[in-house]
């Protein structure tokens, strides 16, 4: 039962505020997601996801993803939404200015909020989206002081999406957590995928350290639904921050 003064009464009459009722629906996403995991319950896996490129963190050997974890990284990935919705949504053009120095100029910003990598086809893709969002910028050649368009909400839940990469390790560093590969079997199963042909279809990690027999495929399982675990609970945390902003 909802109360008059943002609260929520429970049985026996007492009041609990709304904010710590949203910190029990984290909790118990966490923990539901965590039980999945230790129990073996099935994942789905889309194998087709098109991951961004992103720097993602590593974790320690022999460590456990259980709530107080999730909870800790899903607290991470809150804070970056808050400052990534914080972004200015127009800038004032500097002297000098065009398409090209803005672009690079917004990724190098924000790379600490959403971990992209600074490269030639990040920028080079940068600038595309800029332009998309300014086509004046192809004919004007005058820029200072023009208001240039930076982002659009669309445009930061795509990059939410993104930053959400940065907060899930790689699939090895799930195996490796889990004591079945060491930090060398996977740099010589990234090793043996440069090999393969470009032609060839994708061959993803797990399935490279099985067929070297380093692991199971039980083994990659467990790691890829442990990742997805931690994909969803994350996903949930998107999901209420947005329906915050309405």
């Amino acid at each position: 039962m909802k109360s008059r003064k943002g609260g929520r009464r429970l049985p026996g009459g007492r009041m609990v505020p709304l904010r710590t009722m949203a910190a029990r629906r984290r909790l118990a996403m966490a923990l539901k997601t965590a039980q999945m995991i230790e129990t073996g319950a099935a994942i789905s896996f889309d194998r087709k996801e098109k991951i961004p490129d992103v720097l993602r963190p590593y974790l320690p050997e022999n460590s456990v993803l259980d709530a107080k974890r999730m909870a800790k990284i899903g607290k991470g990935y809150r804070r970056d939404l808050r400052a990534l919705f914080a972004l200015p949504t127009t800038v004032l053009a500097q002297p000098g200015d065009n398409a090209e120095s803005i672009g690079e100029r917004l990724l190098i910003e924000r790379k600490s909020i959403t971990g992209e990598r600074i490269t030639v086809e990040t920028i080079a893709k940068e600038v595309a989206r800029v332009r998309s969002l300014n086509q004046a910028l192809d004919t004007v050649v005058d820029l200072p002081d023009r208001q240039v368009i930076t982002y659009t909400t669309e445009t930061l839940k795509a990059l939410a999406d993104a930053t959400r990469f940065k907060h899930v390790p790689p699939l090895g560093q799930f195996l490796k957590a889990s004591g079945k590969v060491s930090d060398a079997q996977i740099e010589a199963a990234f090793a043996h995928q440069q090999t393969l042909p470009k032609d060839a279809p994708r061959r993803f990690l797990g399935e490279i350290l099985t067929d070297m027999g380093i692991i199971s495929s039980a083994d990659a399982d467990a790691a890829e639904a442990t990742q997805k675990g931690l994909k969803a609970y994350l996903s949930g945390l998107f999901a209420e921050f947005v329906e915050r902003l309405k």
